[in-house]
């Protein structure tokens, strides 16, 4: 009897030990950084479920047991898992050093602007917005003179201001603008129009065939224009421009030899 009465005394010992062993105690912590935004940091016992933030010191208080996983986390630095050991618990205490975070845009893919017009089905949606100049040519009367004073006396649109855009003579201005604009867009065309052509029959074919010097290629072609080439490579009559070539190119040998 009485040695079972000193059993249970060793046995009620050992699990009070065991129960103190596992119960948590309360320790302080402190973080640090090389950033200074240390408050409203979260420490989270992801073992007991318990969590805590740290205040603008970044220091904290938190009830914790060896072998419980803290979790401390912040979006403006990277997360962090400190597992507490028995010096942690002697000492009561638990330093943390945190890495700023890093953060990388991901890749991003710049599309072209979508026109919200057409996507709304408005009318005029595909047509190319108006130049500066266009705008102002259309914002005023294309009538005569005599006509633009008529309308201002009877009280038409533009008045006054129609009136000074023709007499100042800016509307002359920028009808010759206009004129000078369109000419260049129009040479232009003309110029990738005949790269085009030699780049399809190849310089070859104009020497070699035709007897064109290759400093005329480009005038010979120019010099073809009224016999509608370009509408016929649009359609890839290809031979019917060919045919043209042949049959002009005497005339324009003739008018070279002409020259000299």
């Amino acid at each position: 009897m009485k040695s079972n009465l000193i059993l249970y005394f060793f046995v009620t010992l050992i699990c009070f030990e065991v129960s103190a062993q596992q119960e948590r105690v309360l320790i302080s912590g402190e973080i640090s950084s090389e950033s200074n935004a240390l408050e409203n940091i979260h420490i989270i016992n992801k073992t007991s479920k318990k969590a805590t933030t740290s205040d603008k010191n970044g220091v904290f208080k938190i009830r914790v047991k060896e072998g419980d996983e803290l979790l401390i986390s912040a979006i403006q630095f990277k997360n962090e898992i400190i597992i507490i050991n028995s010096l942690n618990i002697k000492l009561l205490t638990i330093k943390i050093i945190l890495e700023k975070e890093v953060n990388s845009l991901d890749e991003v893919t710049i599309e072209k602007r979508r026109n919200m017009a057409g996507d709304l089905g408005l009318p005029n949606a595909g047509k190319k917005p108006l130049t500066k100049l266009e705008s102002r040519l259309n914002a005023h009367t294309k009538a005569s003179l005599p006509v633009a004073v008529l309308l201002t006396l009877i009280g038409g649109a533009g008045g006054i201001d129609n009136l000074y855009y023709i007499i100042s003579g800016d509307r002359k201005k920028d009808r010759k603008l206009t004129n000078l604009l369109q000419k260049d867009k129009n040479e232009a065309f003309k110029k990738e129009q005949r790269q085009n052509i030699r780049a399809r029959l190849t310089d070859a074919f104009f020497i070699n065939t035709l007897k064109i010097p290759v400093q005329e290629i480009d005038d010979f072609i120019q010099y073809c224009d009224s016999k509608n080439i370009d509408y016929l490579l649009s359609k890839n009559r290809t031979l019917e421009v060919i045919d043209v070539f042949i049959k002009e190119s005497p005339n324009f040998l003739k008018s070279l030899n002409d020259k000299k």
